[in-house]
């Protein structure tokens, strides 16, 4: 399983995208951990 996940900015202008892949019996593990890395790389300032 391969999950992709992307946080723009309003305007479009700014883009904190990744992926993750593993096992699909662990897709909730996988999903916070690609959630994690986003926050990490500057998806928060973004969702304010």
């Amino acid at each position: 399983m391969t999950l992709r996940g992307a946080v723009l900015s309003p305007d479009g202008s700014r883009r904190v995208a990744g992926e993750i892949a593993g096992s699909s019996a662990d897709a909730e593990d996988l999903g916070k951990r690609l959630a994690d890395e986003l926050l990490a790389r500057g998806a928060k300032e973004l969702l304010e």
